[in-house]
């Protein structure tokens, strides 16, 4: 007993106890940097993965011809070529409304801590994929699946209207509605009020994939041209020279509009006057005015605008 406490003595006498703490840390400090650390990333890694993977599993899929859903709509998204784009439209036909509640799932799709952590790691390295799709990913198939079943997404229509005016980011909704039909033309112009003003552009864009229903977006241009919103109103006065049914209305609009305190908005509305040629020579007198006061048109554009309209 007296040999190992003198052993202990000789031993502190030769490591002080402040050598010694250092000692300590430094194996410490090595220990953690060298096995725990990325022993530990390696766990919670692989149990995230777990975990979305028995999720995921939970979520199930209709199959056609051997393969699910989701690897027919990455087909349609990703496919190089109609011999791969086509069978993955008829696959996702033939699935029908089955797929809907798959696609719905897809539109509300929102990257988490975990997508975000995944995806940030296959930017910072190679050595190992994780396989995770971006949310925005995910919604552009949904969009495009609900385009392939074209009618056959109706039963859907419910739950899209919910969602439209719910979303941050509506325009993949925008678009699986516009798939449907064009009865969708209403649903859309009716929510135009009812979603942010910068995302209002979204809604218009997927209602002119139907410029049949033309009478039905004129109004609401018409009011998205007063709003208070200056890239609203600017998409307004782009829209409007799509729509040429009612030139009277709209170029009336698109007349006062020049005096917009908005250039940008300003200059869409004298291109947008052109498009309608003839049709807006009520805007002749103002434009010829504007050439006193160009406000910060090039003198050359605005002639070049009254000689588009005066041309036949």
């Amino acid at each position: 007993m007296g040999e190992r406490c003198g052993g202990h003595s000789r031993l502190s006498s030769r490591f002080p106890e402040s050598h010694a703490s250092k000692l300590r840390q430094r194996v410490s400090d090595s220990v953690k940097s060298k096995w725990w650390r990325p022993w530990t990333v390696a766990f919670l890694l692989l149990a995230g993965g777990l975990i979305a993977l028995t999720l995921r599993h939970r979520e199930v899929e209709p199959v056609w011809k051997g393969r699910p859903l989701s690897e027919w709509v990455d087909d349609l998204a990703r496919g190089s070529s109609k011999e791969v784009r086509e069978p993955a439209e008829e696959a996702v036909r033939s699935i029908g409304s089955n797929a809907l509640p798959s696609l719905i799932r897809m539109l509300r799709a929102r990257d988490t801590v975990w997508d975000r952590t995944r995806l940030r790691l296959n930017r910072k390295q190679k050595r190992v994929h994780f396989s995770v799709l971006p949310a925005r990913e995910r919604r552009v198939e949904a969009a495009l699946a609900f385009e392939a079943l074209g009618p056959i997404g109706r039963p859907a229509i419910a739950e899209l209207k919910k969602l439209l005016v719910h979303d941050q980011q509506p325009q993949f909704i925008a678009d699986a509605i516009a798939a449907i039909g064009p009865e969708s033309v209403g649903i859309l112009v009716e929510a135009v009020p009812r979603v942010a003003p910068e995302q209002r552009s979204a809604l218009y864009a997927a209602s002119a994939k139907w410029p049949s229903r033309q009478e039905e977006i004129i109004p609401a241009l018409l009011r998205s041209i007063k709003s208070a919103d200056a890239e609203e109103r600017r998409t307004a006065a782009e829209y409007l020279a799509r729509f040429r049914r009612q030139p009277a209305r709209s170029v009336a609009a698109l007349v006062s509009a020049l005096d917009d305190p908005e250039f940008d908005v300003r200059r869409q509305a004298l291109a947008s006057l052109v498009e309608f040629g003839t049709n807006a020579s009520p805007a002749i007198e103002p434009l010829q005015k504007l050439l006193q006061q160009p406000r910060g048109f090039p003198v050359d554009t605005i002639s070049n605008a009254l000689k588009g309209i005066q041309s036949p």
